[in-house]
């Protein structure tokens, strides 16, 4: 087996079903080498953003979640089942300030309405190079076509992550509600 292109890190939410395994399989077709990591409670998610998680080097990290009112739909727990200090909200552009250590790394984030600009500054302000997300509520179907294309664009056609994401949105109406942020 020849060398990955890519690797990619894929970081699943709760109740995301099999997008974030639909996306692992197709990926390695193109060759691209796949983490996943899955959330079970708030801290796991809080793990991998501050990177004690995160042992490899990735090139992006796919961030499949549920959106809630521009925050990422955290595990809800019995109370008792918390660990002390653990946070019982979804996590907004402010908990990324917080606890982001990601840096050097380009995000796409599947869930619905967390691809506006403060959620995305949060992460750009933490290191990463660039953020993908959507801005409104948008078919599972589209978010994994979106995937899917900007993947292809780049394993396949040599693409760089902007003629990827161009060609990706230019498919349909609902795939133009993706939005991407650079860094730099």
């Amino acid at each position: 087996m020849s060398k990955p292109i890519l690797t990619v890190t894929i970081v699943e939410g709760p109740d995301i079903s099999r997008e974030a395994d639909t996306i692992r399989m197709i990926l390695e077709e193109f060759n691209v080498r796949v983490l996943k990591y899955t959330i079970g409670r708030p801290f796991d998610f809080i793990n991998f953003l501050n990177g004690n998680d995160n042992p490899l080097k990735s090139d992006f990290v796919v961030l499949c979640f549920h959106g809630v009112d521009g925050r990422f739909l955290m595990p809800k727990l019995h109370d008792s089942i918390y660990e002390d200090d653990e946070p019982k909200n979804n996590f907004g552009p402010e908990d990324i300030l917080k606890y982001s250590k990601l840096t050097d790394i380009s995000i796409i984030n599947t869930g619905c309405a967390l691809g506006y600009e403060e959620m995305a500054l949060s992460f750009l302000k933490k290191g990463c190079n660039a953020y993908i997300g959507v801005i409104d509520d948008v078919e599972g179907n589209s978010v994994l076509f979106f995937v899917v294309r900007f993947f292809y664009e780049i394993c396949t056609n040599n693409k760089s992550y902007e003629e990827a994401f161009d060609l990706a949105i230019s498919t349909d109406n609902e795939l133009g509600l993706f939005r991407l942020y650079n860094r730099f």
